[in-house]
């Protein structure tokens, strides 16, 4: 059984994975079969489409890698991270998080992200 940061490590080692094989052997230890993935840009549903969705973010921005901004937060099954992507130029942006729910194996079930900043409230 994994621990939360296991998990959230190999996630995120996931998505910076070049190597489709390699993407795939982290995908297997990070997420569920079943896992769904929801993030404004995409949605995956179960590892083989994660994988792929990893596949073509790769071709679409070649050599940007997603950092951690924080450790992981976790409680009664749920943990949340804060990351930012880094092009290969070594600028940064955009930032987020991710919330995600973990599966009885310590697997992440379900990951949703968000891209900061927050909205701003209206005026009352």
């Amino acid at each position: 059984m994994l621990t939360p940061d296991q998990a959230v490590d190999a996630y995120i080692a996931m998505w910076n994975a070049a190597d489709e094989e390699h993407r795939r052997r982290l995908a297997d230890k990070a997420l569920t079969a079943d896992a769904f993935l929801l993030y404004p840009t995409f949605e995956a549903h179960g590892r083989v489409e994660a994988v792929a969705t990893g596949e073509r973010f790769h071709q679409d921005t070649p050599g940007v890698q997603i950092v951690m901004w924080s450790g992981v937060e976790q409680h009664h099954g749920w943990v949340r991270v804060a990351w930012c992507i880094v092009h290969a130029d070594g600028s940064s942006g955009p930032d987020g998080q991710s919330v995600g729910e973990l599966g009885d194996d310590g697997r992440l079930r379900r990951v949703i992200g968000f891209r900061n900043p927050l909205p701003a409230t209206s005026p009352v």
